[in-house]
């Protein structure tokens, strides 16, 4: 859903940047699961007020690395193409990423 930023910010290393942003999304994946085992593993099955408290210690934290990661992604986004997008061009060209993007086809 956010695929479309990658490629607003750098349309030459989009998929550069899409592979790290799914490789970090990947480690969450990977630890989340191993998180959520560490904490609840070590209740009694039966104590069921015990084990309700742990689940919602381990829901209050995914909402809360959740909110973070949104509120940081709408303080500090930003859908311009950054200066580094074009670092190690030798040559100008006649046609830039700006051109390419945003010109509206004649009929």
């Amino acid at each position: 859903c956010y695929y479309v930023n990658y490629a607003d910010l750098s349309p030459r290393f989009s998929a550069i940047l899409c592979g790290i942003g799914n490789g970090l999304c990947a480690v969450a994946g990977i630890l989340g699961p191993i998180a959520v085992g560490l904490l609840v593993n070590d209740v009694d099955p039966n104590d069921h007020d015990k084990l309700h408290e742990r689940w919602k210690i381990a829901f209050l934290s995914a909402s809360a690395v959740w909110m973070f990661g949104s509120v940081q992604y709408c303080v500090f986004g930003s859908a311009e193409v950054q200066p580094w997008n074009s670092h190690g061009l030798e040559e100008e060209t006649s046609v830039r990423d700006e051109d390419i993007m945003y010109t509206d086809v004649e009929a």
